[in-house]
């Protein structure tokens, strides 16, 4: 009888931010075979629906907030979920949110990290990270680690990358076309970027070298899976 493969769960921002997690699992992983399942926002919606909850950060908050007041914390709630880890993404530039407000001067982008995982933890219900949890807080968010991916030659790799606000902005008018601006807002296009998945995997160690947090995600989750 094969053996099951390992199950992981993804609670994120959005769909884009769930790409880019799920291209740096493959390059983790080294190619083994997983299933992978965003639990939110909810996978099975379409015309741009984000479940119950919302996308972004805020419904990240109302996932964990609700899971948390059905079975007490999120660590609670394991006895419900098959996955055997859970990794929840938040990106780091949430900790500038009037509501959050908790951002540190960065460098280092560990400072402004590490309070957001308090502030995880107090949507979550949890004291601690659980032992089957794992954060992904890419600093100021996951577009950082597309653009050291593909353009390793951009001056903001070079140059404190976590610390630039916006980094999107970088990925405007490029070959992919992974984001356009829309009166006034980017927009990103998940479709993209799950066409350039591959080279988010292929890239994953520079990724992890010159962006710490990717290095960080690495190890929380190499030592847990």
């Amino acid at each position: 009888m094969a053996s099951k493969l390992p199950e992981y769960h993804v609670v994120c921002e959005g769909p884009t931010d769930y790409r880019v997690i799920e291209a740096a699992l493959a390059a983790i992983l080294k190619g083994g075979d997983f299933v992978l399942q965003r639990v939110q926002p909810p996978e099975s919606l379409y015309g741009g629906e984000a479940g119950p909850y919302g996308g972004g950060w805020k419904g990240v908050r109302a996932w964990c907030q609700a899971t948390q007041a059905e079975w007490g914390s999120i660590d609670q709630s394991r006895q419900a979920s098959v996955a055997d880890l859970l990794i929840v993404h938040l990106d780091a530039e949430t900790a500038e949110e009037a509501e959050i407000s908790c951002a540190m001067p960065c460098p280092p982008a560990s400072a402004t990290v590490e309070l957001l995982k308090h502030v995880l933890l107090g949507w979550m219900g949890d004291v601690t990270i659980p032992s089957w949890v794992v954060f992904c807080i890419p600093s100021k968010d996951t577009d950082a680690w597309v653009l050291a991916a593909l353009y390793p030659d951009d001056d903001w790799v070079s140059s404190e990358l976590e610390c630039r606000a916006q980094p999107a902005e970088r990925l405007l008018n490029k070959p992919e076309k992974l984001v356009r601006r829309r009166e006034g807002k980017l927009q990103k296009h998940a479709s993209r970027f799950q066409a350039i998945s591959p080279r988010i995997t292929g890239a994953w160690d520079r990724i992890a070298e010159c962006c710490t947090q990717a290095k960080a995600f690495d190890d929380d989750f190499s030592a847990k899976a």
